[in-house]
């Protein structure tokens, strides 16, 4: 009877022990701390920009001994939104919950403006059908920002801030009559600056997801055209672009 006894428990607690450590080892997974946020990072970002811009462009008529006079000015509050996506590159040091860092990022953005005027053109002797055109194409946007936050285990809340800088495409072109009398094109790198903040979380020791907000101004830029035919009635046009974005993306990184 003791030996049947001995061996029931025995079957029990070994039962009891294969019952109760996946329950153990799940829970020390589970509740494993990221021990530092500490390293060099990498990783990508998608998201929407929104243009917090306003767009103005003026008409203007030129003479051949006097100064180019404003015919017509033209302002609309730009609001289109656009998709962002891009890739980031980081490093993060950690002292005690304080998490400093230098992140920089470059992304596409397929941000296009185009104003056209359509207008009736008096040549001093009978009225020409004229218009004028011009185009704003930002399609790279790229940030170099430091980082402070504050780290709880596995998450990490940060403010940010820097420089931003992007790739202006601008263009124009005018028309008298149907026949295209200009073309013109330029391109500039603009430089400005970048605010936000955001949060990570660490899903494991290397892998990271996030979500962050930036504001990014770069100034305004600037389009113009002009009818290259240099007569009584020359004319062309102005435009002004202020390039403001509010960024919304989400984050995923890799710590080495």
């Amino acid at each position: 009877m003791g030996s049947i006894d001995k061996r029931v428990c025995a079957t029990y607690a070994c039962i009891h022990l294969l019952l109760l450590s996946p329950a153990v080892s799940a829970a020390d997974v589970a509740l494993k701390p990221v021990d530092d946020w500490t390293g060099l990072y990498t990783g990508l970002s998608g998201g929407v920009a929104l243009s917090n811009s306003e767009f103005s462009y003026d008409l203007n008529r030129f003479t051949p001994t006097g100064p180019s006079t404003r015919q017509l000015r033209t302002t609309i509050d730009d609001g289109s939104s656009d998709i962002i996506g891009g890739a980031l590159l980081g490093y993060n040091w950690r002292n005690r919950g304080v998490v400093m860092g230098l992140e920089t990022d470059l992304s596409y953005l397929g941000f296009e403006k185009t104003a056209r005027r359509d207008f009736m053109l008096d040549t001093g002797n009978n009225l020409l059908p004229a218009s004028t055109t011009l185009g704003f194409n930002l399609d790279s946007l790229g940030t170099v920002r430091g980082r402070l936050g504050f780290a709880s285990d596995r998450l990490l809340l940060f403010g940010t801030g820097g420089l931003a800088y992007g790739s202006l495409d601008t263009s124009g072109r005018t028309t008298l009559d149907g026949v295209r009398i200009s073309n013109d094109s330029a391109s500039d790198l603009r430089f400005g600056w970048t605010l936000g903040a955001g949060l990570e979380y660490a899903l494991d020791k290397n892998w990271l997801i996030g979500a962050d907000y930036l504001f990014a101004d770069l100034g305004n830029g600037k389009a113009d055209t002009k009818s290259a035919i240099p007569t009584a009635f020359e004319f062309g046009e102005t435009g002004n672009m202020e390039l403001r974005f509010s960024l919304t993306r989400i984050t995923l990184k890799y710590r080495f």
